[in-house]
């Protein structure tokens, strides 16, 4: 794994990746870079790639050399055109599943009596996708029949892939400023296939490729993904809209209004809570209970959003945040982490936040960015006046692990905010969780919340 985001590089070197003969992940994000080597198309073992927030304006043509490419992120670049002749991104498409195999609504590979696990999506784990793996429990008592009913993966499997073909399960391009010739003959190449989730934004789908985008949605195929970006700036910031017709608040605040989900990435500086929210979405058990937005928010650049300049903090992130928040009566922001830590900072935009292992104090926590103490204390001063102005109601959880307790407990004196800690000796909790499968079932008892709706089926005293 080689890691290099947020370091503001201008270039990487030019040869020599071919010979990198077991690197497997890299991410790039967050830094000032303008092209890619040839030579770094030839790295045959990676299986995860970030060049995101980057100002990349074209990839190497041949892209063959990735054949074992799960995971490529590569939005918020100066991209206007992509490699779609036969060596570049669709040499990365897997085999198109057999019709037993595949369920037309959901996207998802199924083997009856194999399949162990599903995903979630998150930062908190070893690999640098996002994404919580959790064990799959059939006895497991800890939350509702009716929930475990419900709840599906919407993943492809990315491991039962031995054809030898491509096995790209997800390509990410919001942000770029692509023609619409290109976004039209990258969907006519590889949309159909169903077989990779494609990220686009609405900015990008216009013309001939809006009209092949409906047609797609209309035969079913549910692998694009499109997307709202508002403003323009470092960082990700995209608009998931939910399966609903209307996609912001337009009522009195009666039940049923819209809520916005506000997902803030972690460290490893890409998108979060994926996986999560659509098992929410999943498992919803009534039309209203998927009356939700999900923005998923990124510091590519690993600055804890910039909490310890709040001017700047305001200029990247703030202003841009507003104009979302600012559509819905109903806001629930949620993070891991950094991304805890991004919550808190903007809960006074919130009316109700979940927490997850939050750096407080910088200055003491053995997780932090490399800036000036003086920068880190001005952070926790931030965070302190972002609460005391919140009228949120924030949940803190935490695990037994010593620092994140005490991390928690530097907001114990707020009457708004409950510290919840649970019997896990990691500042993983949220991978934890999600092994336990607890952790969709708490974000979908706030979502419901929000919504006005009490939920019947998982209630977080239960999940102590």
């Amino acid at each position: 794994m080689l890691s290099l985001h947020g370091n503001q590089l201008q270039q990487i070197p030019q040869y020599g990746w071919e010979r990198l003969h077991s690197l497997k992940e890299v991410t790039l994000q967050g830094n000032c870079l303008t092209q890619i080597p040839e030579s770094f198309a030839q790295l045959g073992a990676i299986t995860e790639l970030s060049l995101a927030d980057n100002q990349i304006t074209a990839l190497p043509d041949n892209l063959s050399g990735w054949s074992n490419l799960q995971k490529f992120h590569c939005y918020s670049n100066k991209l206007t055109q992509l490699p779609l002749g036969p060596s570049g991104l669709p040499a990365l498409l897997p085999a198109v599943p057999s019709t037993s195999s595949i369920n037309g609504n959901s996207n998802c590979s199924h083997s009856s009596g194999t399949h162990s696990r599903g995903t979630y999506s998150s930062s908190s784990t070893a690999t640098t996708s996002g994404e919580w793996q959790y064990a799959t429990s059939n006895g497991d008592s800890s939350y509702s029949t009716a929930f475990n009913k419900n709840i599906r993966s919407v993943d492809l499997d990315e491991s039962n892939d031995s054809s030898g073909r491509g096995k790209l399960v997800s390509l990410w391009l919001e942000g770029n400023p692509l023609t619409e010739a290109c976004v039209a003959e990258l969907m006519s190449k590889m949309g159909p296939a169903g077989t990779t989730r494609i990220g686009l934004d609405e900015r990008q789908l216009i013309g001939v490729a809006a009209k092949q985008y409906e047609q797609l949605k209309v035969a079913g195929n549910k692998s694009l993904r499109r997307g709202v970006i508002k403003g323009e700036g470092p960082g990700y910031f995209k608009l998931q809209l939910g399966p609903t017709p209307q996609s912001s608040n337009e009522g009195s605040g009666c039940l049923g209004d819209h809520v916005l989900v506000v997902a803030f990435g972690s460290a490893p500086g890409l998108p979060n809570w994926g996986g999560v929210m659509r098992q929410v979405y999943a498992a919803a058990e009534a039309p209203d209970h998927t009356n939700f937005d999900v923005l998923y928010m990124v510091d590519s650049h690993r600055s804890w959003y910039c909490g310890g300049d709040p001017a700047l903090m305001q200029e990247r992130y703030g202003s841009r945040l507003q104009q979302y928040t600012q559509q819905y009566k109903h806001v629930l922001m949620i993070g891991d982490s950094m991304g805890a830590t991004g919550a808190l900072l903007f809960s006074p935009l919130a009316t109700s936040v979940l927490s997850f292992c939050p750096q407080v104090d910088l200055t003491t926590a053995s997780i932090r960015p490399g800036q000036p103490l003086e920068w880190q204390a001005a952070l926790q001063d931030t965070l302190h006046q972002a609460v005391a102005a919140s009228s949120a109601k924030i949940k803190v959880f935490t695990g037994t692990w010593q620092h994140d307790i005490d991390q928690a407990n530097a907001l114990q004196d707020y009457k708004h905010v409950d510290i919840k800690v649970y019997g896990v000796d990691s500042h993983r909790l949220a991978l934890a969780l999600a092994r336990q499968r607890k952790l969709a079932p708490i974000i979908r008892e706030a979502v419901l919340a929000e919504m006005g709706i009490s939920s019947g089926n998982v209630r977080l005293v239960n999940l102590l």
